[in-house]
């Protein structure tokens, strides 16, 4: 008991010299935070605890919309002028109260660590697992054991003034679990197994009677394309394709990085076996939070090789989170890496995703809205973060066209894919696996700069007839906004070509 008592007192003291330090020279603080995350309290208990994420609100949220599209249009007085981390902070730094009652209510509930994010923003915290549902109680719509609650993120009574959301909850589950970011799987399913081997894959959607009454497209001159595409998309001949003549840096202060999830890792050996083979420039690649090479995975083995295949000489970043599920935040804790990182990669490629509409309901909206606000908060920072658009088409929900997100957010570069049609002779269509059309969240409006390419789309739509049917909503966000080839590729994965 007196071992018991004396933890706690500490616990309480320097807690409440956190507090303090906030209030009274948030210089500092925010100084402290950036440097060493502020841990308070690092005693472990014996007990079986869970690490919540708190999103504390922010100031002047609501600027960073517009802040992000004036730095991004080239016509501004302000484009390129990106802010630093110490500016972002001072922008969006929570306001000292709303610190205050998440420090009471982790120490009201026992707390064994409590840290912060470089702004101050996020704050994460350890409670022991058996706290969890007095913590959270009175939260509408929650059901909470030791063992966790049955939604990831949530709010409870005591912070709904001070937070966005409390993530980290998961544990118990409402029916059936959900894909993991990146997941193949589709609700609904239909037509045949899809191939990755290109020839294949053609020959079965070729065959897709879904498809059969559809126009092939053969009759349309498609865009330019060079020949070697008939063969495969390696460096070489996607750097024709896409009219890139020079290196990418010629030793500057570029960099670019892929962000990958689960057992996604890629083999150094491998990396300088594919460039040898197709004489690309060497790059320095680090490794942020591990690798292990003995075990590359194909995803991590394609987006490793070609972004260093085409940002040739750049310095790259292979970025790796074990988590693949909501219960380990595995969009948030990127971001939030990525938010502590003085001098982060300054274009991040990311091709793993999930349903927008799965994510929405999962999530919730504060949820969604906050990681919205967390992308442009990259970007002001003069980060490009750029998406696959997804590979399961479009997907039909509550009778509703829907993407995926994160690509469907407004405040990110979605990129999906294209193809050479009827059966690979051309010409460059569409691949109609790719996902593509309009968000169906509330969250995700549409930005000016795509109301021109929409309405063209629109309009040449009509001219050929086709119908807008009633899930189809074209006033929010489009995606793609760019693509690029989606198939044929080469990569060299455990010493061989494949």
């Amino acid at each position: 008991p007196d071992s018991s008592r004396k933890r706690a007192g500490k616990r309480a003291t320097a807690m409440m010299a956190g507090s303090l330090l906030r209030r009274c020279c948030p210089s500092l603080f925010l100084l402290l935070a950036a440097c060493i995350g502020s841990t308070f309290c690092v005693q472990e208990s014996a007990e079986s605890e869970r690490e919540l994420l708190v999103a504390v609100k922010q100031r002047n949220e609501h600027l960073l919309a517009p802040l992000l599209a004036s730095l991004s249009t080239p016509a501004s007085a302000t484009y390129g002028q990106h802010l630093s981390l110490p500016a972002l902070c001072e922008l969006i730094a929570p306001h000292p109260d709303h610190l205050a009652a998440v420090a009471a209510w982790a120490e009201a509930h026992g707390a064994t660590q409590v840290r912060h994010s470089a702004c101050g923003e996020f704050v994460t915290v350890r409670i022991a697992s058996s706290r969890i549902p007095e913590a959270m109680r009175g939260t509408p719509s929650l059901e909470c054991s030791a063992e966790g609650c049955d939604r990831a993120a949530a709010v409870p009574p005591a912070l709904a003034h001070a937070a966005d959301f409390v993530e980290g909850l998961g544990g118990l589950r409402r029916g059936a679990p959900r894909d993991a970011p990146g997941g193949k799987g589709r609700r609904g399913g239909g037509g045949a197994r899809r191939s990755y081997s290109p020839g294949e894959r053609r020959r079965q959607r070729a065959n897709d009677r879904r498809l059969a009454s559809r126009p092939s497209g053969a009759a349309k001159k498609g865009p330019w394309y060079p020949d070697c595409l008939a063969l495969s998309a390696v460096p070489s001949c996607l750097k024709r394709l896409h009219n890139v003549t020079a290196r990418a840096s010629a030793g500057g202060k570029a960099s670019q990085g892929v962000a990958l999830f689960g057992p996604q890792y890629y083999s150094p050996s491998d990396l300088s076996a594919f460039q040898k083979a197709y004489n690309v420039t060497p790059n320095v690649v680090r490794d942020l939070n591990g690798n292990k090479p003995a075990s590359p995975g194909t995803e991590a083995t394609l987006d490793v090789e070609y972004i260093t295949g085409i940002g040739a000489g750049v310095e790259t970043w292979y970025m790796h989170w074990a988590c693949t599920t909501n219960d380990c935040k595995p969009f948030l804790t990127w971001m939030l890496q990525v938010a502590n990182m003085s001098h982060p990669p300054a274009v991040q490629s990311v091709s793993v995703g999930t349903t927008e509409y799965e994510y929405v309901t999962e999530m919730g909206a504060k949820h969604v809205a906050r990681m919205n606000a967390e992308f442009a908060k990259a970007g002001v920072r003069g980060i490009s973060l750029v998406f696959a658009s997804g590979d399961r088409a479009s997907q039909v929900y509550d009778g509703k066209f829907w993407v995926n997100f994160p690509s469907g957010s407004p405040h990110v570069t979605a990129v999906g894919g294209v193809w050479l049609g009827v059966l690979g002779n051309g010409p460059l269509v569409a691949d109609p696996d790719t996902t593509g059309g309009f968000s169906n969240c509330e969250a995700h409006a549409r930005m000016a700069y795509q109301d021109a390419a929409v309405e063209r789309y629109l309009s040449e739509a009509a001219e050929e007839g086709a119908a807008q049917p009633k899930a189809f909503n074209a006033s929010n966000r489009g995606v793609p906004d760019l693509v690029s080839m989606s198939d044929a590729y080469v990569i060299v994965q455990r010493g061989a070509e494949t």
